[in-house]
């Protein structure tokens, strides 16, 4: 049961990370999975954000993210 804990405390924790469009890249890279959309920048960007209208789109990003690291943390355990 404490792993169970251990695993929401560290989803939650990523939830703020999403923030960051390094993060979400590096996490598409480790899942060897292209990317479910495309950003184009027209300058250098280090901030992704988008309108509070849209918390539809921040819930698929930490759903997917969320749902990618539960299994890369339940096939470590498994090792």
């Amino acid at each position: 049961m404490d792993y169970l804990i251990n695993i929401a405390n560290i989803l939650y924790l990523v939830s703020f990370l999403v923030r960051d469009i390094l993060w979400l890249r590096i996490l598409i890279v480790i899942a060897e999975r292209s990317a479910p959309t495309d950003v184009v920048a027209i300058e250098e960007t280090h901030y992704m954000s988008w309108p509070k209208d849209k918390a539809d789109l921040q819930s698929a990003l930490q759903l997917t993210l969320g749902f990618d690291l539960s299994q890369r943390l339940e096939a470590s355990y498994a090792r």
